[in-house]
């Protein structure tokens, strides 16, 4: 099986800015008609003036080619160059489903790592970048990446993208069509292998003995939720997520909450640091691709691509790239919520296993609103 990523990996694109400007899309060839997209006479609100140039993603296109031995059960792998992935696209819908003929474009938020960041380079990489570029691979399509930040519902409903990536559902009827989740998130309890709680109960027994504290990232969704089930002076709120993780490594503090998606992504740097479980069913939040129900024929090509990449591993070696093997765990129907008694919090948690992989890029958690993935709130 061929895995895609790496040190140095050429992942993204260039971020162009200003009031006039062009922009030449993934996938499309230098000189070739229809090259450049225009926008200079929309009226884009600030949150679209930070416009992304998605470049070629050779990791994607090696996992998309046919080396998914593991999973296919080929017996060789036959590797496409960014060129012959462009020459060999065939459009599986028709030029009025997308926003521009033969171009899905996608919206990410790019300041919620790992769905989506920028890293030192100033490349925008992240697990919906990749999942953006795997999608546009299935509908024979080239892709062009916009940031809409924490408003994913407003760009669609403004079709100012065809596809929104990292949300999850809320109260909007029947304008957006949900996707099959391609990923699950939800607060989850981290610890050291060798302080493994038993159940929630026993660390709200350890808590209210005053032997533990439950360390949280200061201003997100599990401070809130920690600080109403255990109150203040039970909590130890960190700055940054970093620093939760290396309190806990540490030993500082025997517990610590977030979000399973960039809890996997930051714990896979410590040795000792697993991933106990989610603090119950009512925590697990699936991740979906929302288009408009109006776009019939785009919300089943989506639908479709999505589903597609969840059979195939090309949504396992995305996940396992950038959480560790732990990652694999969080793929959408793979959780297994044998939830444990818990009344102490009203919640349960269910075991998961523990394997941390390599270390991940550094961007913090940032809090944000409910249609980014691990993040919270609504517009």
């Amino acid at each position: 099986m061929v895995t895609y990523g790496g040190p140095g990996e050429k992942m993204s694109s260039e971020i162009v800015s200003g009031k006039s400007f062009c922009m030449r899309v993934w996938g499309q060839k230098p000189g070739q008609l229809g090259g450049a997209l225009s926008l200079a006479h929309e009226k884009r609100s600030k949150m679209f003036a930070k416009q992304i140039k998605h470049k070629t993603i050779a990791s994607i296109i090696m996992a998309l080619a046919v080396c998914m031995l593991a999973v296919v059960g080929l017996s060789a792998c036959q590797l496409q160059t960014k060129t012959q992935v462009e020459s060999n696209l065939t459009p599986k819908l028709d030029a009025s489903a997308t926003i521009t003929e033969g171009v899905l474009t996608v919206g990410i938020n790019t300041s919620n790592s790992p769905y989506g960041g920028t890293n030192s380079s100033n490349q925008t990489v992240g697990i919906d970048v990749d999942v953006a570029a795997a999608v546009a691979q299935e509908l024979g399509l080239r892709m062009q990446i916009i940031d809409v930040g924490s408003s994913g519902r407003f760009a669609l409903s403004n079709k100012q993208v065809d596809v929104a990536l990292g949300l999850t559902k809320s109260g909007t009827g029947d304008l957006v069509t949900y996707s099959d989740p391609y990923l699950t998130d939800g607060l989850s309890l981290f610890c050291l292998s060798t302080n493994r709680p038993v159940s929630i109960e026993d660390v709200a027994a350890q808590t209210a003995a005053g032997t533990a504290k439950v360390l949280v990232q200061a201003e997100t969704t599990a401070a809130s939720k920690m600080q109403e089930l255990l109150g203040i002076d039970k909590i130890v709120a960190m700055p940054t997520m970093q620093a939760a993780f290396d309190a806990l490594n540490n030993g500082e503090q025997k517990f610590l909450v977030t979000d399973a998606v960039i809890g996997d992504y930051f714990a896979r740097n410590y040795e000792s640091v697993i991933r106990m479980g989610f603090l119950g069913a009512d925590c697990v939040t699936p991740i979906y691709a929302v288009t408009l129900t109006q776009s019939s024929a785009l919300s089943s090509g989506v639908n479709t691509a999505i589903k597609t990449i969840n059979e195939n591993g090309v949504m396992r070696v995305i996940a396992t790239k950038w959480l560790g093997t732990d990652g694999d765990t969080l793929l959408a129907g793979k959780t297994d919520l044998a939830t444990l008694p818990a009344k102490a919090f009203g919640i349960g948690v269910s075991a998961e296993p523990d394997n941390p992989e390599e270390p991940n890029p550094d961007t913090p958690e940032t809090p944000g609103e409910e249609d980014t993935g691990a993040q919270s709130g609504d517009e």
